[in-house]
């Protein structure tokens, strides 16, 4: 299967992977999966990652696992190493809402992406070049829109689909859907709204865009890193745990989770809700826990490593992620939180938002920003151990065909078409 891909494994074409969101360390709570993608990309392609530089994250390495290996460089955009705080932790967006003065930083991380990525084609024979999110690394790379530069396709992850979406973000979309080879996008629903957005004046345009999801490394993320009794001994938390990890932004809806354990019918229960992350909205949640008098059924952990949290998904009982959409547009693309709950063997308490879920199958679904259905829909799971059993073994075999080794093939074959398709013109000139 694998050498159906790529003719000699040993003459690996060069593939340039851009992105905003990439861990910094070793450890590090930053989200792992352009990282997970680019190392199983590696088995088809020689890998290098261009990221945003950070005060704590060498500028430039090589990352070894057993799966392979990838390059990763991170480039400068500001005077200082200490000024360099736009990406990181969270993502752009978020970091300028934070601290709007970070909104000066942009031009500048504009201009060190250019930068980059004109240094990276000069000195580096890639085949193609695959920029993570619309927004900014797909606008700055359809701006080498050459006959003698790689193709490129563009993968719409989130935010960059569901919103950015005034006159100026709208129509530099559309110019990139008109230069890149492909637009990868995570969810059907995702692919119908930028075709909204777009809209795409013929059938050629329409089958440049394509629907892979994202993935989960179902080798780290499995059942059997459950322990019992991992939140009493380490947290000191009893009863049936429902845990939930994200960013505490508004889209995440921890205001709504929150609400429900103190409705009765989950109130009067042994349940308890174990919160793991960090951001703007931490403090306002943590002042509406103590208001409400919540503050021994509902703990707030802040981040932890992902190493942690292969133990914390498996040793929990339910997994919640009540995501919304947020007032300025902003929403969940596939959420892979929720696959590695699957894979975790973990049932799910979600909304439509987050798109990764097998309804009634792995997942419970309720309405978003409603605490009563929410706490309905957990009752049911903390009051019946079969039902939990039931939708975590279903979740172990569906996290299992979305496995990033499976997703890699996917991603590895449209870039290979690609390749071969510009290769094929090239000789025909």
């Amino acid at each position: 299967m694998m050498l159906s891909l790529t003719e000699n494994l040993n003459d690996k074409k060069n593939l340039l992977i851009t992105a905003s969101t990439f861990p910094r360390f070793s450890g590090d709570s930053e989200p792992m999966f352009i990282y997970d993608l680019a190392m199983y990309l590696s088995k088809y392609f020689e890998i290098t990652v261009l990221v945003p530089a950070d005060p704590n994250a060498l500028l430039d390495e090589v990352i070894t696992t057993e799966i392979g290996n990838i390059k990763v460089v991170r480039y400068r955009y500001a005077p200082t190493r200490k000024m360099e705080t736009l990406a990181y932790p969270g993502a752009i967006i978020p970091r300028i809402k934070e601290k709007p003065i970070r909104v000066l930083l942009a031009p500048f991380l504009l201009l060190g992406l250019y930068r980059a990525i004109k240094k990276q084609l000069k000195e580096n024979d890639y085949s193609c070049v695959n920029a993570h999110w619309f927004m900014p690394q797909g606008a700055i790379q359809q701006l080498f829109y050459k006959k003698n530069n790689p193709p490129f396709l563009v993968s719409g992850l989130g935010n960059d689909i569901w919103g950015l979406n005034d006159p100026i973000n709208t129509s530099i979309k559309k110019r990139i859907l008109k230069r890149t080879e492909k637009i990868i996008i995570v969810s059907n629903s995702m692919r119908e709204k930028l075709y909204s957005i777009i809209k795409p004046d013929d059938t050629l345009t329409k089958e440049k865009i394509e629907v892979i999801s994202m993935g989960c490394d179902v080798k780290k993320f499995s059942p059997k890193n459950k322990v019992n009794e991992y939140y009493k001994d380490n947290f000191n938390e009893y009863g049936t745990i429902i845990l939930h990890v994200g960013r505490l932004t508004e889209k995440k809806g921890a205001l709504y989770l929150i609400n429900a354990m103190k409705e009765k019918i989950l109130y009067d229960t042994d349940a308890k809700l174990v919160i793991v992350g960090d951001g703007p909205l931490k403090k306002s949640l943590e002042e509406h826990v103590a208001l409400f008098n919540l503050k021994d059924r509902v703990k707030f952990l802040g981040h932890t490593s992902h190493e942690n949290l292969r133990v914390m998904y498996a040793s929990c009982d339910i997994f919640c992620t009540p995501s919304v959409v947020a007032k300025n547009g902003d929403r969940d693309g596939f959420l892979t939180a929720n696959i590695e709950a699957s894979a975790s063997g973990v049932p799910i308490v979600t909304t439509k938002h987050t798109m990764s879920f097998v309804e009634n199958e792995t997942a419970y679904i309720v309405e978003d920003r409603n605490s009563e259905k929410l706490a309905k829909a957990l009752y049911e799971l903390v009051t019946n151990k079969e039902e939990r059993k039931r939708l975590g073994n279903n979740g172990v075999e569906w996290a299992k065909e979305l496995s990033w080794e499976n997703i890699a093939v996917k991603y590895s074959k449209v870039i290979n078409d690609i390749i071969k398709e510009k290769e094929t013109v090239k000789n025909e000139q």
